[in-house]
């Protein structure tokens, strides 16, 4: 899966959008209307479970199990496939030890009817160990084109000795299956998305050193720059699936974006993610070496506690995250990683 390494020196921000040929525009808003950076104040870190409400022992391999299910050992389509998935990681749980917000993308290439609803599972090792109890489902038909919701998956263990004990602490991969309910065919399955969790929740960003974020991969290159009020940033995007292996002519779904903000000793003092009610999304498709704009925008710069953030001069980091269509093997989400030009100032 993705590599999570230390960070890098980032990509040097583009400082204006001229000569780089865009080819469209996607504004990007928090969906109910929360501030990006700004919210309710989240609740106190809760103490750890009781070892009796933690799994020790997860589900082991089935070789029985069918596609999504609990010990289903991951695998990608045999067949080409009308349908491409995608998955990512919503907003953080307002509640500690909620179910975790996962985004779901699909797109069709058919007005082909899905014969099944998408499920989210949680992998370790290629073998499901958790997995939602709900679906998402699009309905009795679909038209060609892309359509995203929310879902929600239990941090519980799904089967095995510890069956529906919480998720011990570690790395997990999210993944979105569609399976053929009567033949078990895998029909179509994401990239994965990293998923690493601590003390029965996502694991935050904030009040780390920067370096915890994630190097960029570099099919996907993003640049930028913050707004003069430091309440916008207008991003670019450029999809060379040429490299890291992908192949040239891929596709992939556009599915998310995150904003961090970064303070003079590199902490984390801000992240999107922490606040948002929903995901913020970005829809659509980008073609290969296709360069596209996004307009990122918030309304407050509040600290991971929720409060305004102290006078002085932050650094902004924009994540973007990637679903390539020609998923052939078990891979994993792309994402872009750019430090951005200009700077928050919080007078």
């Amino acid at each position: 899966h993705r590599r999570v390494r230390r960070r890098r020196a980032a990509r040097a921000a583009a400082q204006g959008t001229a000569g780089l040929g865009l080819a469209g525009a996607i504004v990007v808003t928090a969906t109910h209307g929360v501030d990006l950076l700004g919210g309710p104040t989240y609740p106190a870190a809760p103490p750890p479970l009781p070892a009796d409400q933690v799994a020790s022992t997860l589900p082991a391999a089935d070789d029985a199990a069918a596609p999504g299910t609990c010990g289903w050992q991951v695998r990608a389509p045999e067949h080409t496939s009308p349908w491409h998935l995608g998955v990512n990681l919503g907003h953080y749980p307002q509640h500690p030890r909620s179910s975790l917000p996962v985004g779901v993308t699909v797109e069709s290439t058919t007005s082909q009817r899905m014969p099944a609803p998408v499920r989210v599972v949680a992998e370790r090792d290629g073998v499901v160990v958790a997995a939602s109890s709900d679906a998402f489902d699009t309905g009795s038909s679909m038209v060609p084109g892309t359509t995203s919701g929310g879902h929600h998956l239990a941090l519980v263990t799904c089967g095995g000795p510890d069956d529906h004990l919480a998720l011990p602490d570690g790395s997990y991969t999210l993944r979105a299956v569609l399976a053929d309910p009567d033949s078990g065919e895998v029909l179509a399955l994401s990239p994965g998305e990293p998923l690493v969790l601590a003390g029965n929740a996502r694991a935050p960003w904030c009040d780390a050193d920067v370096d915890v974020v994630p190097d960029a991969d570099s099919a996907l290159e993003v640049e930028g720059t913050v707004g003069a009020a430091g309440r916008s940033a207008d991003l670019t995007l450029t999809w060379r699936p040429g490299d890291d292996g992908w192949k040239g002519d891929a596709e992939a779904l556009l599915l998310d974006e995150r904003v961090v903000l970064v303070d003079a000793a590199g902490r984390v003092v801000a992240d999107s993610r922490r606040w948002s009610d929903e995901t913020s999304s970005v829809a659509g498709t980008l073609a290969a070496g296709r360069t596209i704009s996004i307009s990122v925008q918030w309304t407050a710069a509040a600290s991971c506690s929720g409060t305004d953030l102290p006078a002085g001069t932050y650094t902004a980091y924009a994540l973007v995250t990637l679903a390539p269509t020609d998923v052939t093997d078990v891979t994993s989400n792309v994402l872009g990683v750019a430090r951005l030009g200009g700077e928050v100032v919080v007078p």
